[in-house]
C-alpha cells in the first residue's frame, strides 16, 4: 500500500495528547510512532505494553 503522512495530519492526531503536545514523549517523534497515527485508529481489543530499563507501571492512565 502507498501511505502519504502530511505534516497537518501528523499534528492533527498529536493534538489529543497533552503529553506530547507538550513535550514529555520525546521517544515518539525520535521513533517515527507518530506516523502510524495515520495507518490506524487502533482497536479495543488490542494491548500494548512499552518496557525500558525503568519498567513499567500497568496502573498508568494510558494502560487502562
Amino acid at each position: 500500500p502507498i501511505i502519504v503522512i502530511t505534516a497537518f495530519s501528523l499534528l492533527a492526531q498529536a493534538q489529543n495528547d497533552p503529553k506530547y503536545v507538550q513535550g514529555q514523549q520525546y521517544y515518539i517523534g525520535a521513533h517515527n510512532i507518530d506516523q502510524v497515527w495515520n495507518t490506524t485508529k487502533g482497536n479495543s481489543n488490542t494491548r500494548i505494553a512499552i518496557h525500558s530499563a525503568m519498567g513499567f507501571s500497568v496502573n498508568h492512565e494510558d494502560m487502562s
